[in-house]
């Protein structure tokens, strides 16, 4: 730059020239400092939103193609996986250390979120009036989610393959779990699309991410936690998938906890107790799993559901200094309000007397007096003040922790509700 600017100055002493050279000068400048990570970095520091690359090739593949060519493209992308999975086996080399195989990866999350963005896309057409719910319309909206939920499916069929797929898939089968269209698959054709499928891939990421060896290094401190993330990523998703399914729809509900969902869910939130998304998600799917469900809360109890569900809420609501949650930061802060009303809502509608256990054509019961008991020996009653502490404003918790305590003999100081009894407009 230095060099520039003199040799300008020797060319010639006119200010007009000087002028223009300068100012070529400064837009080069400003355009080198534009494509730096340091004015990405200010950008996103301040709210700015920056597009990656992978997040601008997913865009414009949403835009250019259709979801039939986008469905093929991942049905070409699953032959390859497997080619090279066989030819990696044989010749012994790791898949993540192929160069190869991570453009694939890259091509295939692309892919799969297109197909969330399409999904999302046409959804709004709906919600703005934009157009109407025609016979032509609902069937090629039905045609483009019953293909998605195929795309990710032959996904999570192969062997070995990355958290990041995973997480596309999961996030894309949890975009099509509301439809009815979709339910019904899972329920009329169990082979072929098994619930038993996106639970085990869970299980499996998780079991991978306990087994991983990870050795303190600085150059590889960013990839070692870029992992951690995705593996949480996987955990969080996989949660609000299976909750959104089960949502409203006993059978399915059912199912999901008779192929280990519940389990799987537990494991997560416990590996993950310190990581407030995962948390909230995971408790939220629990309380729909569990609601008005005995057989499932009977499956919740056996798996020691209630330990594990005061420890997670303890370890995100604590005021202990040396947690990592920043929980008064303004997003943490909502979602560590979601994390207590979930998690006093679980334990609230567990303990609350059902009417219909043990009934005539329900079989199984509720020992509810066993339920209190291991709840307190649990420390039911210091999460409850805690949740009630740092939430008192807080219609729902106040309620339900009040009615808690008082059920189970608390004979400390009751939190006092300091929320408006009528909602302000």
């Amino acid at each position: 730059l230095t060099e520039t600017i003199s040799s300008l100055l020797k060319v010639s002493n006119q200010p007009f020239q000087l002028t223009i050279g300068i100012f070529f000068i400064s837009i080069s400048f400003i355009i080198i400092t534009m494509e730096s990570n340091f004015f990405k970095s200010i950008l996103k520091r301040r709210g700015k939103f920056v597009m990656t690359e992978e997040e601008i090739e997913t865009e414009l593949m949403s835009t250019h193609y259709t979801f039939e060519e986008i469905v093929q493209q991942i049905s070409d992308a699953a032959s390859q996986y497997t080619q090279r999975f066989l030819e990696n086996v044989a010749a012994n080399v790791r898949m993540e250390s192929c160069k190869e195989t991570s453009k694939l990866n890259r091509k295939v999350v692309c892919c799969l979120n297109s197909l969330a963005l399409k999904i999302d896309s046409e959804t709004k057409k709906y919600i703005d009036g934009n157009e109407k719910d025609s016979k032509e319309t609902s069937q090629r909206k039905e045609q483009l989610l019953l293909s998605s939920q195929e795309a990710s499916y032959k996904m999570l069929r192969l062997a070995n393959i990355s958290d990041q797929i995973i997480c596309a898939a999961i996030s894309l089968l949890a975009l099509t779990a509301k439809y009815d269209i979709i339910r019904e698959r899972h329920l009329k054709k169990s082979t072929h699309y098994s619930l038993d499928l996106p639970i085990q891939v869970m299980r499996l990421s998780l079991t991978r991410t306990k087994d991983q060896d990870i050795k303190p290094n600085v150059i590889n401190e960013e990839k070692e936690e870029q992992k951690e993330q995705f593996a949480a990523e996987v955990q969080r998703k996989g949660c609000l998938y299976l909750g959104a399914l089960a949502d409203g729809h006993v059978e399915i509900a059912n199912q999901i906890v008779q192929n280990n969902g519940l389990e799987a869910i537990l494991e997560g939130i416990y590996w993950f107790r310190y990581h407030l998304h995962v948390i909230n998600w995971g408790l939220w799917a629990i309380f729909i799993l569990c609601y008005d469900h005995v057989a499932n809360k009977c499956e919740f109890i056996r798996l020691n559901g209630i330990g594990k569900v005061l420890r997670v809420m303890k370890n995100v609501l604590s005021d202990d200094e040396n947690n990592d949650n920043e929980i008064n930061d303004i997003d943490q802060n909502k979602e560590g309000l979601e994390v207590a009303r979930h998690g006093v809502a679980i334990l609230f509608d567990l303990m609350r007397h059902d009417s219909t256990s043990g009934q005539s054509g329900n079989q199984i019961a509720l020992n509810f007096m066993q339920i209190r008991k291991i709840a307190l020996n649990a420390g039911l009653h210091d999460v409850i003040i805690v949740a009630m502490n740092k939430f008192p404003d807080n219609t729902q918790i106040m309620m339900m922790g009040q009615q808690m305590l008082i059920a189970t003999g608390y004979t400390g100081q009751m939190p006092q509700f300091q929320g408006a009894i009528v909602p302000k407009r």
